[in-house]
């Protein structure tokens, strides 16, 4: 179990830790464009946005590999860690090309709110399924996660 929550550490930190070296380099890519996908289209952090990205999607799917060895109990838990791994996945990919038109650009949008919206209910499954101080606070942290990156979407 330590190495599960090691990985799944490594993915957060990951993430927010690039995304914060993005917005240190250009802070005004989301403020003025909306969204945190922007850093994707910048040529000064599309390196950064890149790595929480793959780190984030890598580190996760290697979650939900050390649950399959720790037990086979874990199978649901570990393909869903899976399919939210490559969610992140599609959300990168579909970064570069939206900038070609509208129809590549809600092709991300849509992608990206999917992954939002199923990332919050695997949460809500995980604290219904094991509400503990450590669940709950880390619904706490999606739910701030999740408001953030709406608003930065909304401008």
């Amino acid at each position: 179990m330590k190495k599960f929550k090691r990985y799944l550490l490594l993915s957060q930190v990951n993430f927010f830790a690039w995304l914060l070296v993005s917005s240190v380099f250009v802070s005004s890519v989301v403020f003025t464009n909306g969204g945190v996908s922007n850093y994707g289209n910048h040529y000064s952090t599309v390196v950064f946005y890149s790595i929480a990205f793959v780190a984030n999607s890598t580190y996760l799917y290697l979650a939900a590999e050390s649950l399959l060895l720790i037990d086979r109990k874990f199978k649901l838990i570990s393909r869903y860690l899976t399919v939210l791994s490559a969610l992140l996945l599609m959300v990168f990919i579909s970064t570069f090309p939206r900038r070609f038109g509208m129809l590549f650009s809600d092709i991300h949008d849509n992608v990206s709110i999917f992954m939002f919206c199923y990332e919050f209910l695997l949460a809500f499954w995980l604290l219904y399924k094991r509400p503990t101080k450590e669940t709950i606070s880390y619904m706490t942290i999606m739910t701030c996660g999740s408001i953030v990156g709406l608003l930065s979407s909304l401008h």
